[in-house]
């Protein structure tokens, strides 16, 4: 039986971190898009008369999506949904053939042809606005077994067709979203007369109150990685990354403030010590999650510095008291924008709806608001009916 969370010691700061998690996660206008246009594409690679539908294709999130840990882009960037076409293909296919398979019959529907973008490892549908899809084509892996798969090598580019361009990576993307081992799965056998299709939906959103707390924390990590190599994206650490450290770091902790001390503690502890941060999936030991650090070694060196800056910040933010000073500190970690909205919600939390619940009082002698039985002991505080003029009112409700 879960653990009863009844207090925290940093409860304003542990506030505002739920409240910022609402405001950086994406919209349900924006959740509801990428929702639509998944569903749409996956459709149309699985009807049938697709000329896929032999290899009997399974579609499904991965990533951020799929975890829902996904988090709204800074600025005008755009964020993206990663899908996997797996086609019951032997492994000696060359990757560029299964890549042209889905491509083909992507570019069969005249409302995707024109938004179709070549990438050296996926096939990217650019919608309007801010968000793109990235459909990765993959084959069985038939030496690892059970939901092990082959993806295009990252170093190949399957947008040029090149013999040097035949390689397969290994991975188990599902495995790694489940944080599972050992399921064995049967590969899906085309024997029968008609093969058959499956897609795997997105998972519905969670609540904010009602996500695990490594869930939130993974998406601070995030947001605050966005905000630190905004100005440097070469250098930016992916979202694999982040992900696969925080589930080892994670320690069960109830709240955001303790979840994310742990990850980083974790995290400066292992780079201070000087050990290699070699990273595998912990659903596949064959596959590598730190190729981007090994392959570029300044990446990895960038994180470490700030990575352990975090860790000091966080440390300081942990023993801060005055709202001021916490606001200041978050907004330099997260951006100011969504803090700003966040200490104005936890505002209206603390004094707004007490007061027009008429709970709120003044104790006497301190001075000090009070709710519930503290407010018996006082002054009663009557609702406030006056919002200042209407300019002041507008500019309230832009910031929101």
């Amino acid at each position: 039986m879960p653990a009863l969370v009844t207090a925290s010691r940093n409860h304003v700061l542990d506030a505002l971190l739920e409240l910022i998690c609402i405001r950086i996660q994406l919209s349900a206008t924006q959740d509801g898009a990428a929702r639509q246009h998944y569903d749409a594409v996956t459709g149309w690679l699985s009807r049938e008369g697709s000329s896929i539908r032999l290899f009997a294709p399974h579609i499904f999130p991965q990533g951020s999506q799929r975890l829902g840990t996904t988090t709204k882009p800074l600025r005008q960037s755009e964020f993206d949904l990663d899908a996997v076409c797996l086609l019951d293909i032997r492994q000696t296919s060359h990757p560029g053939g299964v890549y042209q398979l889905v491509w083909d019959q992507i570019a069969s529907n005249d409302v995707y042809r024109p938004i179709m973008q070549r990438l050296p490892r996926c096939i990217r549908l650019n919608y309007s606005g801010d968000f793109h899809l990235d459909i990765v084509p993959a084959v069985p892996d038939a030496n690892a077994g059970g939901k092990c798969i082959l993806v295009p090598d990252l170093q190949a580019n399957l947008a040029i067709d090149h013999p040097e361009n035949d390689r397969w990576k290994v991975a188990n993307p599902e495995g790694h979203s489940t944080w599972f081992e050992g399921r064995c799965v049967r590969p899906v056998a085309l024997m029968e007369k008609y093969a058959m299709a499956k897609v795997d939906p997105v998972p519905e959103t969670e609540a904010i109150h009602e996500k695990p707390a490594l869930k939130r924390g993974l998406q601070l990590f995030k947001r605050w990685r966005d905000v630190e190599f905004k100005d440097r994206q070469p250098l930016s650490p992916p979202s694999i990354i982040l992900t696969t450290l925080s589930g080892h770091l994670y320690q069960g902790e109830a709240l955001c403030t303790d979840t994310l001390r742990q990850i980083l503690g974790g995290i400066a502890e292992w780079i201070k010590s000087g050990r290699s941060m070699c990273l595998k999936n912990p659903a596949h030991d064959k596959e590598d999650i730190c190729e981007k650090w090994e392959r570029n070694p300044s990446s990895y060196l960038a994180f470490a510095a700030s990575v352990i800056g975090f860790r000091d910040r966080w440390e300081r933010l942990l023993v801060s008291r005055g709202l001021h000073e916490i606001e200041q500190e978050l907004a330099e970690l997260f951006e100011e924008a969504p803090v700003r909205w966040a200490v104005k919600k936890l505002a209206e939390r603390r004094v707004v709806e007490p007061r027009e619940k008429r709970v709120l009082g003044v104790q006497r002698g301190t001075g000090a608001l009070g709710l519930g039985a503290a407010a018996g002991s006082g002054l009663l505080v009557r609702p406030n009916r006056f919002f200042g003029d209407a300019a002041d009112a507008g500019q309230y409700d832009r910031d929101s």
